[in-house]
C-alpha cells in the first residue's frame, strides 16, 4: 500500500517524483493533456495495389531503385540514441537472401546501456506522422519496394501490398484510431463538475522489436506508441536493415523529431538484455517467434522490482494458418490459391 510521496522529491517535477510503498518505489506520471478534437475528420482510403505492367510508370521507377540499390552500399547508419553511454561498435552486412555475396548495406551494430529520460510534448496526432502515408505512397515507392525485394527476397507483387500499400494503411489507420481515442470525453452534466479524459505518455522507453519478413509491421510497432507521445528504441531485424532504415527515413522527413523514435540496429541478445536491465523500460512491442517473447518476458519478471512503471508487453508471435474450402468453391483457385499460400511469402 502506498504510504506518501518522498519529502526529498516534493520540490521535482511531477515525472520525478515518488510513491513511496513499505517494499516498493514508483514515479508519479509525467504531464498530461486534454487533446482537442480535430476540426477536420481523416478521409481514409486503403492504397490501391499497383499492377507493375510492362513499361507502366511505377515499373520503371522500381526497376530505376532496383538498379539504384544494387549498385548502393550504405556507409553510415544514423544513430540517435539519446544515452550518452554507447560502447563498443561493430560493423555486419545486409546480403541479398538470393546472392550472399552481394552486400546491399553496411549495419553499425551498437552495444550499449540504454536509458532514456527523455519525453517530448504532446503535439497533434496528425502533425506526428505529418504526411507519412503520402511519401510511402509517391516518393519512396519504388525505394521500399526495391529494398523489400533485394534485401528479404520478395516478388513485385509481395513487396507492394507489403512495403507500399499496408506501411501506408498502416500510418494513415493509427493516426485515425489514436484521434478517436483523443476525441472521445465523458458527458458533463452538472455545469459545475467538469469531467474529462486526460492522456500521457509512458514514463521512459518503448522497446519496438520488429520481425525479417514484414516491412509494414514497423509502422505499428515502432510508430504508433510514438505517436501517442511516447520515446521508441526500434530494433530493425538485421535481415530487413535497409527497407526498415528508409522507413525511418521517410518518417523522420515526415514530421517525427529527431530521438523520439530511436534507430538502433544491434544483436538481439544485446538489446534484450540492455532494455530488461533499465529502468526506464515502459514496455516490449514485439513480433517474433515464440521462444524470444518467452526469453523477453522471462527477463521482464526476473527484473520487475528494479523498473520505475511496470512494463506492459505485448508479444506477437507465429501461428497456424487454417485453410477451410467451401464446396461451392471454384476448384482450380482453390489450387492456385493452396499452392501461394504453401509457398508465398507475405
Amino acid at each position: 500500500m502506498i504510504s506518501s510521496v518522498s519529502k526529498n522529491t516534493l520540490h521535482l517535477s511531477s515525472a520525478q517524483r515518488l510513491f513511496v510503498g513499505k517494499s516498493f518505489v514508483r514515479f508519479l506520471g509525467g504531464p498530461s493533456i486534454i487533446q482537442k478534437p480535430i476540426a477536420q475528420p481523416i478521409n481514409l482510403a486503403n492504397e490501391p495495389i499497383l499492377g507493375y505492367l510492362k513499361s507502366s510508370e511505377e515499373r520503371v521507377a522500381l526497376e530505376n531503385a532496383l538498379q539504384h540499390i544494387g549498385n548502393l552500399l550504405l556507409k553510415k547508419f544514423q544513430l540517435l540514441l539519446m544515452a550518452k553511454n554507447i560502447g563498443l561498435m561493430m560493423f555486419i552486412y545486409q546480403t541479398m537472401p538470393s546472392n550472399h555475396q552481394k552486400k546491399i548495406a553496411k549495419i553499425l551494430l551498437c552495444y550499449s546501456r540504454t536509458t532514456t529520460k527523455s519525453y517530448w510534448r504532446f503535439i497533434e496526432s496528425q502533425k506526428r506522422v505529418g504526411e507519412a502515408g503520402d511519401l510511402v505512397s509517391t516518393k519512396y515507392r519504388s525505394q521500399l519496394n526495391a529494398s523489400t525485394m533485394l534485401g528479404q527476397g520478395k516478388t513485385v507483387y509481395q513487396a507492394e501490398i507489403d512495403a507500399a500499400c499496408e506501411l501506408a494503411d498502416f500510418l494513415r489507420f493509427i493516426v485515425e484510431f489514436a484521434q478517436r481515442l483523443y476525441d472521445y470525453q465523458p458527458v458533463n452534466v452538472d455545469p459545475s463538475i467538469q469531467n474529462s479524459v486526460r492522456h500521457r505518455g509512458l514514463e521512459g522507453f518503448i522497446a519496438a522489436i520488429s520481425p525479417f519478413n514484414f516491412t509494414a509491421i514497423v509502422g505499428n510497432l515502432a510508430y504508433a506508441p510514438a505517436i501517442m507521445g511516447n520515446v521508441v528504441l526500434w530494433k530493425p531485424s538485421d535481415t530487413a536493415l535497409l527497407s526498415n532504415y528508409i522507413v525511418f527515413r521517410l518518417m523522420e522527413e515526415s514530421g517525427i523529431p529527431p530521438g523520439v523514435v530511436n534507430f538502433l540496429p544491434a544483436e538481439g541478445p544485446t538489446f534484450g538484455r540492455a532494455i530488461t536491465n533499465s529502468t526506464h523500460l515502459s514496455a516490449i512491442n514485439f513480433t517474433g517467434s515464440v521462444l524470444t517473447v518467452h526469453w523477453l518476458c522471462k527477463q521482464v519478471g526476473e527484473n520487475v522490482d528494479r523498473f520505475r512503471n511496470l512494463p506492459r508487453l505485448v508479444g506477437e508471435c507465429g501461428g497456424k494458418n487454417y485453410h477451410l474450402v467451401h464446396s461451392s468453391a471454384n476448384v482450380e483457385h482453390v489450387v492456385n490459391s493452396t499452392l501461394r499460400g504453401k509457398s508465398s511469402y507475405f
